[in-house]
């Protein structure tokens, strides 16, 4: 690496800096001409390379040791906490066994549960249906028998009508033919009479006129026996 340019140019600025130092009480020495600055031997450019090479190196040096650091570090780290790691791994998969176990365990529950609703829902549905069925059956069976009581009542009222009106139809011809009955014995029987008296006068004026017939044929036979 090159040397500093102050060093290379016979370092100026210290001897001045002893000339300064002097004691105030000695006379100051006449400054001999100064010498015109040497020219450099490197220029900015030259410097600034070099200084950023030393800073990269410095800086690898140092990321090298930061590294290495870091390396042991999480070495060290990692040896220290593997059984760390382990028992909070453990604990994690005991956790999350026993969440999932308590989840499956809720979740079989909620599902026995709406198991046993369902059932139970399907039984009362099952109930009410029988019920509804029941009081449909006893409803229907006492509709019918209303209705049955009314068609008997009815039938039965039209039959007794009927049968009264041919009571009184039958009654009605009855009397009319008893009355005929009666009627044709009684003009029997004063037919009967009648005939009786008409043949009686008949007899007594037959008898009449054979007794007058008779009488008259006595008087001729008195008349014709004095003329023989």
């Amino acid at each position: 690496m090159p040397s500093d340019p102050a060093e290379s140019a016979g370092l100026p600025g210290r001897e001045e800096s002893g000339a300064l130092g002097a004691s105030p009480s000695e006379a100051p020495p006449v400054a001999p001409p100064t010498p015109p600055p040497p020219e450099p031997v490197y220029t900015v450019q030259d410097i600034a390379t070099e200084v950023e090479a030393m800073l990269e190196e410095v800086v690898q040096a140092e990321v090298a040791d930061v590294a290495a650091t870091g390396a042991e570090y999480i070495s060290a780290a990692l040896s220290m906490c593997n059984g760390q790691v382990e028992a909070v791994l453990s604990e994690v998969v005991e956790q999350m066994l026993r969440e999932v176990s308590a989840a499956e365990i809720q979740a079989e529950r909620e599902h026995i549960a709406e198991e046993k609703r369902r059932m139970e829902e399907a039984r009362r549905k099952q109930e009410h249906e029988e019920l509804l069925a029941r009081l449909s059956k006893t409803l229907c069976a006492e509709i019918t028998q209303e209705v049955l009581r009314d068609c008997i009542v009815e039938t039965a009222s039209t039959e007794i009508r009927r049968a009264q009106e041919e009571q009184a139809e039958c009654v009605a011809r009855s009397s009319q033919d008893v009355c005929e009955v009666l009627l044709e014995e009684t003009l029997c029987g004063e037919l009967t009479l009648l005939a009786q008296d008409v043949l009686e006068a008949e007899l007594l004026s037959i008898r009449r006129f054979i007794k007058r017939w008779r009488d008259v044929v006595a008087v001729r036979r008195q008349l014709k026996r004095p003329d023989a």
